[in-house]
């Protein structure tokens, strides 16, 4: 599949990761147009040596129009190997040195996966948590499991340099913003690559102000797994 070649109306958004340490990218779709009779496809941008990204996702609205397609438009730049999605709940936009499209396997329609009811925030685990000067290495947003996942070393003591890798687990995200300059973020950082993080626990939110950016998850559920 050619990259002039993509209907992105009507298509599927399913999950974005990106890696901080390898500088890459993967955004997963479900591409085609369903009103036209053409199957949709499962598909793979891969953006190698990324520079930045930026996402706004309203995971509720990309939720409830899933079974239509939550992709209004999109378009691929060539020139400066940059991809900009239009959704029905958001926008993204990724640049990097390079873009990969790969073809996975054909897929029909999917539902709206149904969010989860009566959670209880359990962000008081996370809470006393102490975020500064932690290294984040890993985001996974994916709207379609209503869950987002951030690799993260976190800080072990008053020695700025001891730290434990951990995973920062979201679910029933109802909202998840970030912006990242990649280019900075990636490489060793002697204080790390978060420069602080805030847990409010009342409202399921927390943000991480990053060196070059920051990232912030609303949800009703959170949890913090040493790795």
């Amino acid at each position: 599949m050619s990259l002039d070649d993509i209907a992105f109306h009507d298509s599927i958004f399913n999950e974005v990761s990106i890696s901080l340490v390898q500088r890459t990218c993967r955004i997963g779709l479900r591409l085609g147009d369903w009103d036209v009779g053409k199957d949709r496809t499962v598909c793979e941008f891969f953006f190698k040596e990324m520079v930045s990204v930026f996402g706004r996702f309203d995971f509720i609205d990309l939720a409830e129009n899933a079974w239509a397609g939550n992709v209004q438009d999109g378009y691929v730049d060539a020139t400066d190997s940059r991809l900009r999605m239009h959704l029905t709940g958001g926008t993204l936009e990724a640049v990097a040195e390079s873009i990969l499209l790969s073809q996975i396997a054909p897929i029909g329609a999917v539902s709206a996966c149904p969010g989860a009811e009566g959670l209880e925030a359990s962000f008081r685990s996370i809470e006393a948590v102490d975020l500064d000067f932690s290294h984040l290495e890993l985001i996974e947003i994916s709207p379609v499991t209503s869950t987002c996942r951030l690799g993260i070393q976190v800080r072990t003591s008053t020695n700025l340099s001891e730290r434990a890798m951990a995973t920062l687990i979201f679910e029933s995200v109802s909202s998840c913003i970030a912006h990242l300059d990649v280019t900075k973020l990636s490489g060793e950082h002697r204080f790390g690559n978060v420069v602080g993080g805030h847990v409010d626990a009342e409202q399921g939110r927390v943000r991480l102000y990053l060196r070059d950016g920051f990232i912030e998850i609303l949800g009703r559920a959170a949890s913090l797994v040493w790795t």
